[in-house]
């Protein structure tokens, strides 16, 4: 049998000493299996060596496969606060709180199962103080090879854990510190309430280090009551331990008033012996200028996204003017607009500004007494009122703002591309203040998107103003790529065409040809588009049916920043209807209503134009008077009416007895008159009167019976008789005079000498 020195014992049982310890009751384990098997391992190690376990300062206790304590020492039960009796064939849970219990039990168990040994850090609560310790498990086996028991040795490591600990948390707060540098550091003792708040983290709200206590309220009082919820909900997750750690992003409000958006990053990183949380750590950093770019980006984007879908104005402006508000709480903006006269502001937005104050002040920029702001937004500047209260410009209104609960006024003029003051941007405040840089920044950006959203939005009223136009209008519409492509037609382009738009798109003004301009009519059109820029004139076109019409065209060529044509915009009219018209009027001033022959004023015309030809070619003319004989009597015998049916048959007959070139004109009543042209001999005129004489003579039926008329008439020839038209016409009036006398019904050529020739 072996035996154990005392010298090998102490007060602290080493690792090397437990397993000198444990290899020794292994052998005299081995020895009692040779004499007795059936006696329990662990009653000889107690009968042996009961006065060196004793004598181990730290706890030694043996469990049994059940868990049951089969031996302790007194340093254990000293440990648990226990009496020995009250220990021995009790197990764990008799002991420890469930959730220790189990933990130890869990290791024991290992222990028996895969026989080896085991370390584990366990701690003990006492009334007064909570102790650590190190605990070894060791396997004991029994008589048939399999681990009988295990026998325990813990070592108190709690003061050696408590310099840790310190260690460890001045570590980790100078961890957080040295991450969030130049952020603030905060450290909330969770059981207590306490909480530490670094001088930075309070520098970023702007109190001074002496105006926040140690309360955990100085933090939960200063969150925005918009994230409270959210950010009490991500701590608890985190202590409950469904979160590794905290990040989340929450506003707090500054001693200004004004909200600071902060990164707050943390964890837990002291639990008690049960497992609970003793405090967290961590930092806040100061995101407000990211997370303002982050919403200004958002709202830009969305002020975009409404101006594209043509959103109403007034509704864009709310919108600028709310993204503002909510970008900066406590802030009140207001957007007004100049009036036509460019003189007048008028309210377009303010979501929060009273209404009373809103219309007191709508319209004032006028006069005298307008606000400083007004005025100097009205010039182009920008004006900034950090206590309306002390400023002079204000006194006029200064009552109303105090009752609106206004103390500052910035104005941030609204200004065109093309420089026009289009109004004023403007943002009050509840306390005097003075704008930040980024403030002003911030103004003068969303005084710009609010110019955008005017001007687009004045676009696009012209925009719609031209496509009602285009839609609308009477005149047809045509727009032509450079190389004359047609792009787009109105409906009035397809009403006076007759093709429609989908014919139309992609073919060339060509199938409007009617074919009765020459080229040259075009070639000066195109000239004058590449000369001038526009054409104005009038065309035949043809219908798709085939039907010709008359256009008035107005042809315009449209040119971009470079001067390079893109399109050529046609506007014309059907102006058939005018030019009948027209033709209508020229017929009555030229024609003779009833026969439709020429009348006097074309008479001259053709005459001039006769006797112009004849002295080119050297050719004769005749001018012939023609008065029927016995008409009167027809007319008082069968009537006015069958009289003109007379004179309308005669005329074509008359007419039709001519050559071609001749003309025949009725002068008045029963009197013609006719212009034969081109004769070589004066005989060369007698077979035409022949036919006249016969024409005139035929009998005209009618309903009250024939009538019969014959004709008498006067010649005078040029150049014979004389090349003046006053003279011929006096001349051939003569000589009909003469053939009335000599018994009518016969033609007399003018005699010079005598006055006149037998026909």
């Amino acid at each position: 049998m072996h035996t154990i020195r005392a010298e090998e014992t102490g007060n602290t049982v080493a690792a090397d000493t437990i397993a000198g310890l444990q290899q020794r009751i292994r052998e005299l384990e081995d020895q009692m299996a040779e004499r007795d098997r059936s006696s329990r391992s662990l009653q000889l190690v107690e009968a042996k060596y009961q006065s060196i376990l004793e004598d181990s300062g730290n706890p030694i206790f043996a469990f049994s496969p059940q868990g049951e304590y089969l031996f302790v020492n007194q340093a254990f039960a000293e440990g648990v606060g226990k009496a020995r009796e009250d220990l021995i064939g009790h197990t764990i849970w008799d002991v420890f709180p469930h959730h220790e219990a189990q933990h130890r039990f869990d290791a024991v168990k290992w222990v028996f199962e895969n026989a080896q040994s085991k370390t584990i850090e366990v701690t003990i609560p006492l009334p007064d103080s909570i102790r650590d310790y190190v605990t070894t498990i060791k396997p004991i086996l029994g008589a048939n090879g399999g681990v009988g028991s295990v026998v325990c040795t813990s070592v108190d490591v709690t003061e050696r854990n408590t310099v840790l600990r310190a260690l460890r948390d001045n570590e980790l707060r100078w961890e957080f510190a040295l991450e969030g540098a130049g952020d603030g550091v905060w450290d909330w003792h969770i059981q207590t309430g306490a909480a530490h708040y670094s001088k930075r983290w309070k520098e970023m709200l702007g109190y001074a280090d002496h105006e926040i206590g140690s309360g955990a309220d100085e933090w939960v009082n200063r969150l925005h009551p918009d994230d409270t919820p959210m950010v009490m909900g991500a701590l608890q997750d985190h202590v409950a331990g469904k979160n590794p750690d905290i990040r989340i992003e929450y506003r707090m409000r500054c001693k200004d008033g004004t909200w600071m958006w902060v990164l707050a990053r943390g964890m837990v990183f002291k639990r008690d012996a049960a497992g609970a949380p003793v405090r967290v750590v961590g930092t806040n950093t100061d995101i407000t200028e990211r997370k303002h770019a982050e919403q200004r980006d958002q709202h830009h984007k969305l002020v975009l996204q409404m101006l594209t879908s043509r959103a109403p104005l007034l509704k864009v402006l709310d919108t600028i003017a709310r993204d503002f508000e909510s970008l900066y709480p406590g802030m009140w903006c207001s957007i007004s607009l100049l009036d036509d006269s460019g003189k007048v502001l008028r309210h377009a937005a303010a979501p929060s500004l009273p209404n009373d104050y809103q219309h007191a002040m709508d319209g004032h920029a006028c006069r005298a007494e307008g606000t400083y702001g007004e005025r100097a937004v009205l010039g182009g500047s920008r004006a900034v009122v950090g206590d309306i209260a002390g400023h002079p410009d204000w006194e006029v209104f200064r009552d109303l703002a105090r009752g609106a609960g206004l103390s500052a006024c910035w104005s941030e003029p609204i200004v065109s591309e093309t420089n026009q003051i289009l109004g004023s941007f403007s943002v009050y405040h509840a306390m005097p203040i003075e704008p930040t840089t980024a403030n002003l920044q911030w103004m003068e950006h969303l005084a710009r998107l609010t110019a955008l959203a005017i001007d687009k939005s004045r676009a696009h009223a012209r925009l719609q103003l031209a496509a009602s136009v285009f839609t609308h209008a009477r005149e047809g519409i045509m727009i032509t790529r450079a190389d004359g492509t047609i792009i787009e037609v109105n409906e009035s382009f397809s009403r006076i065409t007759g093709f429609g738009r989908e014919e139309a798109l992609g073919a060339n003004p060509r199938i409007l040809k009617s074919g009765r301009q020459p080229l040259e009519y075009y070639a000066a059109m195109w000239l004058a588009l590449k000369e001038q820029g526009h054409w104005y004139g009038e065309v035949w076109n043809r219908r798709k049916n085939g039907e010709v019409y008359a256009s008035l065209i107005n042809v315009s060529s449209v040119y971009d920043e470079s001067d390079q044509m893109l399109y050529y915009v046609a506007l014309f009219a059907d102006i058939t209807p005018i030019k009948e018209h027209e033709r209508k009027l020229e017929h009555f001033a030229h024609y003779d209503p009833l026969t439709g022959l020429p009348n006097r004023v074309l008479l001259a015309d053709r005459l001039h134009q006769a006797l112009a030809q004849s002295q080119r070619r050297n050719l004769s003319l005749a001018l012939v008077y023609l008065d029927l004989d016995g008409f009167k009597a027809v007319n008082d015998h069968h009537g006015h009416d069958q009289g003109d049916e007379l004179l309308v048959t005669l005329a074509r007959r008359m007419r039709d007895a001519l050559r071609e070139g001749d003309t025949l004109a009725r002068i008045g009543g029963d009197e013609f008159v006719a212009v034969l042209v081109d004769l070589e001999d004066v005989q060369d005129c007698k077979p035409v009167l022949d036919r006249i004489q016969v024409a005139a003579a035929q009998a005209v039926e009618s309903t009250s019976g024939a009538m019969r008329v014959s004709v008498s008439m006067g010649v005078a020839l040029y150049p014979q008789h004389g090349n003046d038209i006053d003279l011929l016409k006096r001349c051939a009036d003569q000589a009909m005079y003469v053939a009335k006398q000599e018994g009518k019904n016969c033609y007399r050529m003018f005699a010079p000498l005598t006055g006149d020739v037998a026909g």
